[in-house]
């Protein structure tokens, strides 16, 4: 039998609601200067850790957004509740060893500009995105804001908000060098966007992690040791979530 898990029955009443955004839990009540963390956390690990930790200084406030537009549809491998479970030992990781505060929240909505509205309607002051360069390119790609062209869809959102991002794998330079365009001008996207973004080069054992790898390790029974936390192995593992 499937074990219960920490938040199923908020995450049931959430889906089958009309809302679009919920808190969830909250280690204590949210600060005006917020880091938002938005992920599929399938599982959390040591590259998500690496980002709060460069971004956010000791005494700050974490939020971990997870997103579950599609949960009419069965989530593979890993469930929305069971990421929940994962969120919360993640958090509380953070809070004992880092003393970082934090609150888990979820939402419907696909996109990081509607995301971001909806944290604004619940938590005031400053907030500062964390982005992997992959998820920074994504976003500011223009496809998915058609027939809107991408500053009416994002200059409000990205002139409003701080933008922490670390470099991915291989190619720095070329990273480095696309937010140097941007600023300059040099690109198709305002280049006062620019201004909004630091861009910190990654330490080079984080920079290749990825769930997938991980989602692969587990379930070949590889060890996982130097990618992710003791205690969401433990939960993995006694769950078989990826095996």
């Amino acid at each position: 039998m499937r074990r219960a898990t920490r938040f199923g029955s908020q995450l049931k009443e959430f889906i089958e609601s009309k809302d679009m955004f919920r808190v969830l839990y909250s280690s204590k009540n949210p600060q005006n200067s917020l880091f938002v963390l938005d992920s599929s956390f399938n599982p959390p690990h040591y590259g998500h850790l690496e980002l709060i930790k460069r971004a956010a200084p000791p005494k700050s406030h974490i939020i971990l957004l997870l997103s579950v537009n599609n949960a009419d549809k069965k989530p593979i491998p890993a469930s929305f509740d069971q990421r929940l479970d994962m969120i919360y030992k993640f958090g509380q990781n953070l809070l004992t060893h880092d003393s970082l505060n934090y609150t888990i929240c979820v939402s419907k909505s696909p996109k990081f500009v509607e995301k971001s509205l909806e944290i604004n309607q619940i938590f005031e002051g400053t907030k500062t995105y964390l982005l992997g360069f992959d998820t920074l390119v994504r976003v500011f790609n223009p496809k998915y804001y058609v027939p809107l062209t991408i500053t009416e869809a994002l200059d409000e959102f990205v002139l409003s908000n701080n933008f922490f991002c670390l470099t991915r794998e291989t190619e720095v330079y070329h990273q480095v060098e696309y937010l140097n365009a941007l600023k300059s001008g040099k690109t198709d996207l305002p280049s006062s966007w620019g201004d909004r973004i630091e861009l910190a080069v990654n330490k080079e054992n984080n920079s290749v992690i990825s769930s997938s790898d991980i989602r692969s390790r587990f379930n070949s029974n590889s060890s996982v040791d130097n990618l992710t936390t003791s205690d969401i192995i433990e939960y993995v593992q006694e769950n078989q979530i990826y095996t």
